[in-house]
């Protein structure tokens, strides 16, 4: 996926900024849940140059949509955690107005 860097004389890499930029692209890929083979297709497309602009292009749509529908799960279970939240301190204050009467 990450081509051959350049060297120096003694031996360090010298990466440009262009190898840096693509692998945090890499990184973000991996993050959002793309796996190893995926990441390496995508690599052999961009090889390919454009040629494959568009097969790239509904690739990262296709990834977009996913985390459309990921982030709606999560705002879901987000709003019953916070229901329950609002269940748990409405019988806390219950139980500790409860105590102060019997006090």
């Amino acid at each position: 996926m990450i081509h051959a860097v350049e060297r120096t004389s003694g031996n360090q890499r010298r990466y440009r900024a262009a190898d840096i930029e693509w692998v945090r692209f890499l990184l973000r890929l991996r993050e959002i849940g793309m796996g190893i083979a995926g990441m390496r297709d995508y690599a052999r497309l961009r090889a390919r140059g454009e040629s494959t602009l568009e097969e790239r292009m509904e690739l990262l749509e296709g990834l977009d949509a996913d985390i459309d529908a990921q982030m709606a799960r999560l705002q879901a279970n987000q709003q019953a955690l916070h229901e329950k939240i609002a269940i748990y301190k409405g019988q806390i204050e219950h139980r500790d107005s409860q105590r102060t009467a019997t006090a």
